[in-house]
């Protein structure tokens, strides 16, 4: 890490901005290593100030979302995993009123009168579709097609609610699809960050 962190410091004094006011990014994959860091720079510099340090997932959201904004997707948008757990959230009891794929989230969410178990869910779904994006985009992309895939029985409702929140939303897109329509465009990489 030590070794990581002096070419991390070297790449920062070559690329000192003129303008004091444009942040530095590092890209960090937890809050521990993003103090660590700016605890280290501060040592080193004497203080860490103006740094960006957003995890690898939301850096791939951001530019994703900018290649869609430059291109002919500008009305899409990449929801955050709260968008999504509140879309859930609000339309959960309607869509699982009917069908046996449902069965296990209705049996779940059974004697909620506080609605807190529906948040609950709706916030682990959402950041469960989030991870399907990131790990398993293939899933998604048959999923976004209306196929289900090799899903156990007990997880089809995973799909079903997946087709809801992105089909019923024209310019919602989650990740995994927007990264598909990125391989499928030629763009000029020049208008992007190294």
């Amino acid at each position: 890490m030590e070794l990581l962190l002096q070419q991390l410091l070297l790449k920062l004094e070559e690329q000192k901005a003129p303008n004091p006011f444009n942040a530095k990014t590092v890209i960090v994959q937890g809050k521990g290593m993003e103090r660590w860091i700016s605890q280290k720079i501060a040592d080193q510099c004497g203080v860490c100030m103006n740094m960006q340090f957003p995890f690898p997932q939301k850096t791939f959201k951001n530019i994703l979302q900018s290649f869609l904004q430059k291109n002919d997707f500008q009305d899409t948008v990449i929801p955050s995993n709260s968008e999504v757990a509140w879309v859930l959230f609000e339309n959960l009891t309607d869509w699982i009123q009917k069908g046996d794929s449902y069965t296990v989230v209705r049996d779940y969410l059974q004697n909620d009168s506080d609605g807190l178990k529906r948040f609950q869910l709706s916030s682990r779904v959402a950041n469960l579709f989030d991870q399907y994006s990131a790990f398993r985009p293939q899933m998604i992309f048959e999923w976004a097609k209306g196929k289900p895939g090799l899903l156990e029985k007990d997880l089809f409702w995973q799909f079903l609610l997946w087709r809801k929140v992105f089909n019923n939303r024209r310019a919602w897109m989650s990740p995994a699809q927007s990264f598909e329509i990125v391989q499928n465009q030629k763009f000029n990489h020049s208008d992007y960050p190294d």
